[in-house]
């Protein structure tokens, strides 16, 4: 097992009329035991912990330790509709304690962020590219699951896990927390650095619409440093943020649409046809 794995990889998947953009953020290159990083770390984090504004020029709203994924329209973050529940599902081969751990996360996340997370069951179809966003006339549930290093779950060779939020129409519909089956980790929240609890916590924060920031007192610091799996005030702020102001938001109809293989840091952002 390596010592100083990468901790995460988050995924921005904007849908839009004429394109599919992807962006990535990646958390945690060269962290170990006592939360120190190299000098060949911290040059790779320059690039892997930037990110992009999606769907306009516009500058993403922040705050001291938070910044959002994206703007709408309206200036504010780009979210998920309050109003529709956010279905999540694992997979029949997944271990009894994720569900556990990840209701417990993303419950947090969602009574922070206004949103409702609901599970739904389980559900064995495809990961990665091949999932597609719609399920005859719904949007997929986001799928939270352990996976391996393969073409098709886009997990890399130091990556412990992947978030993948899709925005269609300036609104947040369905997305992927997919983590690494060979990465040994407490499945509870003993620890930020050490624990699935703050990875799923992290990987929630994500989901609905937090990006990185540069502040080791945050859980969305782009390293797992050691300490208690708790968000900082900064993450607080951020996903107290992301609430609407209780009027529902509209994605348009349901469609399924392509999700091109996430570029990886340092790479050219991609664009193509949906």
């Amino acid at each position: 097992m390596r010592t100083a794995p990468r901790l995460a990889l988050a995924v921005l998947v904007v849908a839009a009329v004429v394109a599919v953009a992807i962006g990535v953020a990646s958390w945690g290159m060269g962290a170990v035991a006592d939360g120190s990083q190299s000098s060949s770390s911290q040059s790779s984090s320059s690039q892997s912990s930037s990110s992009q504004s999606f769907g306009t020029e516009a500058v993403a709203p922040h705050g001291p330790g938070w910044t959002a994924w994206g703007v709408r329209p309206d200036g504010t973050p780009l979210r998920w509709d309050p109003c529709r529940p956010i279905e999540w599902v694992v997979r029949s081969s997944d271990p009894p304690w994720l569900v556990d751990v990840a209701t417990t996360a993303l419950s947090q996340v969602g009574d922070e962020a206004g949103v409702t997370f609901r599970h739904v069951g389980i559900d064995d179809g495809p990961i990665g590219a091949d999932r597609g966003t719609a399920d005859d006339d719904r949007w997929q549930p986001v799928v939270v699951t352990l996976a391996s290093r393969d073409r098709d779950s886009w997990l890399a060779e130091d990556d412990r896990a992947l978030a993948v939020p899709v925005v269609v129409d300036d609104v947040f519909v369905t997305g992927q927390v997919l983590l690494a089956d060979d990465v040994v980790l407490a499945p509870d929240f003993s620890s930020r650095d050490r624990s699935w609890g703050a990875t799923l916590l992290h990987e929630g924060a994500h989901l609905v619409g937090l990006d990185h920031v540069d502040d080791p007192d945050q859980l969305l610091y782009p390293y797992p440093v050691p300490g208690p799996a708790v968000f900082g005030s900064g993450d607080h702020d951020g996903l107290a943020a992301l609430r609407a102001d209780g009027s529902c938001l509209d994605p348009g109809p349901v469609r399924d649409l392509h999700l091109p293989t996430p570029q990886r840091p340092g790479s050219s952002p991609m664009s193509t046809p949906p």
